[in-house]
């Protein structure tokens, strides 16, 4: 999975740049540095493809790098060799007019576009290359489907003193039914569904289904945060 994330941010990462480039840099008739600055001279000087220029380029820096930094390297980088002059390339015959006609603008958001797509590329790439690992998200503990308006208000309070006791809760802001609650829930990957409707209310508690094992319990409120943590839910 990694090894798809790093291989996704190389192309996304070029096709950025391509646009700052393509898009903005090269119309403006702003220079680069780098293979892409290169690029940019011998078209100046000889009328030959940007995008031509950079293939070239890109095969000896891809021989040289693969030499150095060894196979793993040499995988990420002969993608760029080969897909960002490709993608250059299909930018300016997309946008053959420059996409603005302000010098300055053109500079800006060109440098902001290829200063992030290569960053990202070669972000993601020394992290795999190090062992770095990537961070993921904390899976939800507790979904708080509500039914009704008095049961979204206790639901709305529930949420905030679960938060408060480190437990990840997601409560639904924007009027879903309670079918679409439980299929939220479920695309969130919650462990448990807290259930609030009108008998819970009554009851002061709280039914709780586990979504890994289909049970439902009741428990009081006050009690919900205690047998989330502990794991005492179908005990």
């Amino acid at each position: 999975m990694k090894r798809f994330v790093t291989i996704g941010s190389v192309f996304l990462g070029n096709t950025i740049s391509a646009l700052g480039i393509g898009g903005f840099l090269i119309p403006a008739g702003m220079m680069m540095g780098g293979a892409t600055g290169i690029g940019l001279a011998v078209n100046h000087y000889t009328g030959l493809p940007v995008s031509a220029a950079l293939a070239v380029l890109n095969v000896v820096l891809f021989v040289v790098g693969a030499a150095v930094l060894g196979k793993a390297f040499a995988l990420m980088t002969i993608i760029s060799t080969f897909y960002s002059p490709f993608i250059l390339e299909m930018v300016q015959q997309l946008i053959p007019e420059p996409l603005t006609q302000d010098i300055m603008l053109a500079t800006i958001i060109g440098g902001l576009l290829v200063g992030f797509g290569m960053g990202m590329e070669r972000l993601l790439l020394i992290a795999e290359l190090s062992g770095a690992q990537i961070p993921q998200p904390r899976p939800v503990d507790v979904y708080i489907a509500a039914l009704g308006e008095a049961a979204r208000s206790a639901g709305f309070a529930l949420a905030d003193t679960l938060r408060q006791g480190g437990i990840k809760t997601e409560f639904d802001h924007v009027g879903r039914s309670f079918k679409a609650q439980f299929k939220f829930a479920d695309k969130l990957g919650a462990r448990y569904v807290a259930i609030l409707g009108e008998d819970e209310l009554r009851q002061g508690c709280v039914k709780l289904k586990d979504m890994a094992a289909g049970t439902e319990t009741l428990l009081p409120m006050e009690g919900l945060e205690a047998a989330v943590r502990d794991g005492r839910v179908n005990q």
